[in-house]
């Protein structure tokens, strides 16, 4: 695949708490800019932009799409956020828009509860379907004496019994100076009615607690096996200077670069720009992919989006495996998006020749664009058990 957008960064900072520098992930940037490199140059892709209230607090963020012919900005989704008087998030509701009435629909909804300490307890989303809103998923925390997120459980809604039911949790543990030192994630085994272990993720920090390394390990025939590793750089003011991500080769023993993430920050600590490389074993070279650019100040409204009806998807709800149709010759790529805006996978034109397997994806909703050069699709999918 030539084209991969990493925002495994911007996880990365929300789970494991990063707070040396100003981090893009406090919501304070205006604007995130993604480029895709594209025959020796950086193209326009995607524009995320936020909107505070009088307080600094995000109540809107929105989703832009490129138009290569037109050079235009073309909102496909926003979110607004409705706030507590605590500042915290009491609901969310997502929206995309709708080409063919030139209006945005409702997608989805997300209510939060929270303990004394702001801390998220619960988390319920709901999705908008015909003219009703369905529960489809919820998050369930608890923390230790702490304060610290000890286990979360995901529930999805199971059609079968048109109820959420049980479908995967994180478990977290920490050392004794309160760093958090490895997650196990299970799924729900609903013919023995058991969480089996699916996933854990074990961290290493430097002494100053920052975290330098973590492996990413799969649960399989009964063994951990090794996965993924992450290995991340600082400078010498603490801030974010590159992650390497490398997968596990089973047949040679050892662990093969795969992407690199490059920051370079601003003078007063904020992210400024972040270069993604993937690294070619043909060449030994790193090349391009991604670049996000962060601005900070005052933001800027999206426009509306222009569609194709011709890409096809089914079946959807799907729980595994897709098929797109695809009919336009002109369509130059198909983007498969979480209901946040992160990209998760781009189908390249041989993968839609065949049946797609997206058994690894978390069950919810995600959005596949159909971009043309001079129109666009989105497309609403709903991967569920």
């Amino acid at each position: 695949m030539k084209t991969k957008i990493h925002l495994l960064f911007l996880s990365l900072y929300l789970a494991l708490n990063l707070a040396a520098q100003v981090s893009p992930l406090d919501g304070k940037y205006s604007t995130l800019v993604i480029e895709e490199w594209t025959k020796g140059q950086w193209i326009n892709s995607t524009k995320m932009t936020n909107t505070f209230d009088s307080n600094g607090n995000k109540i809107k963020d929105e989703n832009d799409s490129w138009n290569d012919t037109t050079k235009v900005w073309k909102g496909y989704m926003v979110n607004n956020h409705t706030l507590n008087a605590n500042s915290t998030i009491n609901f969310t509701i997502s929206q995309m828009w709708n080409d063919q009435t030139k209006s945005w629909d409702d997608l989805q909804k997300t209510f939060y509860t929270y303990d004394a300490s702001k801390n998220i307890l619960t988390q319920k989303t709901q999705m908008f379907f015909g003219a009703n809103w369905l529960d489809y998923a919820a998050t369930i925390n608890t923390y230790n004496g702490s304060g610290k997120l000890s286990q979360s459980v995901e529930q999805t809604f199971d059609f079968m019994a048109f109820q959420l039911a049980n479908s995967s949790q994180q478990t977290y543990s920490y050392n004794a100076d309160g760093v958090q030192n490895q997650n196990v994630t299970q799924k729900w085994n609903t013919t023995t009615s058991t969480w089996e272990n699916n996933a854990r993720s074990t961290n290493t920090y430097s002494v100053s607690k920052k975290i330098t390394v973590f492996v990413d390990e799969i649960y399989s025939s009964g063994a951990w096996v090794n996965d993924s590793k992450t290995l991340i750089s600082y400078n010498a003011d603490g801030s974010m200077k590159e992650v390497l991500y490398q997968n596990w080769d089973a047949s040679g023993g050892n662990w093969v670069d795969k992407d690199k993430e490059t920051f370079t920050n601003n003078p007063d600590g904020t992210t400024g720009l972040v270069i993604t490389t993937t690294w070619n074993p043909a060449t030994s070279i790193w090349e391009n992919q991604t670049r996000i650019t962060f601005t900070y100040g005052l933001t800027s409204t999206g426009q509306q989006l222009a569609g194709i009806d011709q890409v096809k998807v089914f079946p959807n709800p799907f729980t595994n495996v897709i098929s797109i149709e695809y009919i336009p010759l002109n369509v130059s790529n198909i983007q498969l998006f979480n209901v946040d805006g992160q990209l998760v996978r781009i189908f390249e034109k041989g993968e839609l020749l065949s049946k797609i397997n997206l058994g690894s994806l978390k069950d919810g909703v995600y959005l596949l664009k159909a971009v043309s050069p001079d129109s666009q699709q989105v497309i609403k999918l709903l991967k569920s058990k």
